[in-house]
């Protein structure tokens, strides 16, 4: 039991760490010579320290944050490179532009959490809401010391009425966006709302197939004989970054055991989730949440009659995996299955080749 609580908690840090990207798409780097490159552009908030540009040739190139100023997509976003004052340094920070104007400018960065900072007087000041454990009783109880407050009613003490109700808004982008505009005053430069459709045309489909090594069955009993199964299926890619992704796959699988052999033949559908995504590989974890399946269960011995079943199967089999990237089409990727039942670890992986349909990036847009 403390196993797969311990499992549970790591699953759940993993699906913490969403980050936002840039992910091959057109724009231009202004960099700090004031020198401007067209191309492919890719930013992972997972590899803070580097910014990767495909030129006309499509020969890539790799940028640190010092050398570059700013990032301009043709989607309309802009990331800007500033220098950022943290506890143990000043470094180079690449924050998403949400709202520039004379007086005051709103930034994003989507790290392990969505984290704000808000720029005044050419400084920039991060926004945050601490969590402190307070002992009453002998009991630990949560306490905030809602910092973004004290910051921003410092940065805001021209416009007593914006400051008067800070202590009702809380430490989301839209409330934040909302106070930010009113103190703007109408003096806006930039202004970043999500294109819907622009969202969508990063969507895409692949096709993927693998082979999997069962050491057990149903996550509760361990296989005895040789057993596996092969799959083919859709994976849709969708959400920010196209980090989520649902599979639908076609599963024949067969588990031995010293009295008997069991063939099933299935229709399952998992839910996917990118926690770590670089430009050439991917970690992930992955969860079977649905098994329609048609079983065949044939006894060694005689006295047993063989027998037949089939249904639904509703439950969560987590996983998790790696995914190599050699090109912009094609991936292989290997998976560890079943991380609730941790005795039969790692005898229960898949393998797999994963082809993405459609044109990428460099194929749909030319420029």
């Amino acid at each position: 039991m403390k196993q797969k609580l311990l499992l549970f908690s790591i699953l759940f840090f993993f699906s913490l760490c969403a980050s936002a990207q840039i992910q091959k798409e057109q724009g231009r780097i202004i960099r700090e010579d004031g020198q401007e490159l067209t191309g492919f552009i890719s930013y992972f908030f997972d590899s803070p320290d580097e910014i990767f540009y495909w030129d006309a040739q499509d020969e890539k190139h790799i940028f640190s944050p010092d050398q570059i100023t700013e990032i301009r997509l043709f989607s309309g976003q802009r990331f800007i490179s500033k220098p950022f004052k943290s506890p143990s340094a000043i470094n180079n920070q690449v924050f998403k532009v949400i709202l520039i104007t004379d007086k005051i400018s709103f930034y994003v960065r989507e790290g392990t959490n969505k984290e704000f900072y808000v720029e005044k007087d050419g400084t920039i000041y991060k926004l945050e809401n601490n969590v402190k454990l307070i002992k009453e009783q002998g009991k630990e109880l949560k306490s905030y010391d809602y910092q973004y407050v004290s910051v921003l009613s410092q940065l805001l003490s021209d416009r007593m009425d914006l400051v008067s109700n800070l202590n009702q808004i809380k430490l989301q982008e839209k409330d934040l966006l909302k106070v930010l505009t009113e103190y703007a005053n109408g003096d806006i430069k930039y202004y970043y709302t999500p294109n819907a459709k622009e969202t969508n045309e990063n969507n895409f489909w692949s096709v993927y197939t693998q082979y999997s090594n069962h050491g057990s069955k149903n996550a509760n009993v361990e296989t005895e004989g040789f057993s596996f199964g092969y799959q083919i299926g859709l994976q849709y890619h969708f959400g920010k970054g196209t980090r989520s992704s649902v599979k639908l796959a076609l599963d024949r699988s067969t588990y031995s055991f010293s009295e008997s052999n069991v063939k099933a033949l299935s229709l399952v559908a998992k839910y996917q989730y990118e926690f770590l995504k670089k430009s050439n590989y991917t970690t992930y974890v992955v969860a079977q949440v649905l098994e329609f399946a048609k079983t065949d269960i044939d006894y060694t011995d005689s006295w047993h009659k063989d027998y037949k079943s089939g249904g639904l199967g509703i439950g969560i089999r987590p996983g998790i995996g790696i995914e190599a990237k050699p090109s912009d089409k094609v991936s292989f990727f290997i998976e560890i299955n079943d991380l609730l039942y941790m005795g039969s670890i790692p005898k229960n992986f898949s393998v797999g080749l994963n082809y993405r349909l459609g044109k990428t990036s460099n194929e749909h847009l030319k420029l």
